[in-house]
């Protein structure tokens, strides 16, 4: 549930496109201090992997989202580890919780908004003290969107 009703990233996901550049700012913003939106192309030089490679195989076998935004394409960095290359398993786990209707930018705005089961921190802040509450509110989320 959102403590923002007007800035909500999940209801942000949902609209149309022209609300795009709200969702992007809303996700940039929550997600700051957690290591911020890596450019796309950043990550590819980082892999030493040729700018005119397809990025998106790459990125769905490792379980990482990205969001398009201003004209590029953009990881969110919490995905990854501290060398800033390598996924993280924990964050892979708990996507992997979160209901199949969430798409990418579902995904991500569940993990960037403030949670009640977490005492209205947002997932990715909770991520490394307290990954088993993380993986139950993903769970809590399942059931809430499949009924």
């Amino acid at each position: 549930m959102c403590h923002n009703p007007v800035n909500c990233p999940r209801r942000l996901a949902l609209a149309q496109p022209g609300d795009m550049d709200d969702f992007g700012q809303e996700l940039a913003h929550s997600l700051g201090r957690h290591g911020g939106l890596i450019p796309l192309a950043e990550l590819q030089a980082r892999l030493l992997v040729p700018a005119a490679a397809d990025m998106g195989p790459w990125l769905q076998r490792r379980g990482l989202r990205r969001l398009a935004w201003r004209a590029q394409q953009w990881v969110p960095a919490f995905q990854l580890a501290a060398d800033g290359l390598t996924p993280r398993a924990d964050v892979a786990a708990v996507a992997d919780e979160l209901p199949v209707a969430l798409d990418e930018l579902g995904i991500l705005a569940w993990f960037a908004q403030p949670n009640l089961m977490l005492d209205g921190e947002p997932p990715v802040a909770c991520l490394d003290a307290r990954l088993p509450a993380v993986l139950e509110a993903a769970r809590l989320e399942y059931f809430l969107v499949s009924g």
